[in-house]
């Protein structure tokens, strides 16, 4: 059976990629891992927002130009529909922060399904 590694005994570039509470042995020999919980707050998670949608036809999309309009169903006001990773989440308002747009949340998601 190999021998456990420690931080210690990792060579000098390794042992910063060692988390200090993994480094430690408990009395029965396991690490102390992290809870599968903090594990999971550091994936990331594609956050996209649905402005609105249009419907044109395909005329209408070839005579565009760099001054063309598209015109949303959604009205001016209107919640927002908030995804993470494409899945419905929340409803917010769009907002203005330091000159860049931002979604302010103004309703949650109920059992799995968007606020209304």
């Amino acid at each position: 059976m190999p021998a456990r590694r420690t931080k210690a005994d990792a060579p000098p570039d390794a042992k910063a990629a060692i988390p200090p509470a993994l480094d430690r042995v408990d009395d029965v020999g396991k690490k102390n891992w992290p809870s599968a919980f903090e594990v999971l707050l550091g994936v990331g998670v594609s956050v996209s927002v649905d402005l609105g949608s249009a419907k044109m036809e395909l005329g209408e999309i070839l005579n565009l130009t760099k001054a063309g309009l598209i015109v949303l169903n959604q009205q001016v006001g209107e919640p927002v529909l908030i995804r993470l990773n494409g899945v419905p989440y929340a409803r917010g308002e769009v907002v203005e922060v330091s000159g860049r747009y931002g979604v302010k949340v103004v309703e949650m998601h109920s059992q799995g399904r968007p606020a209304p």
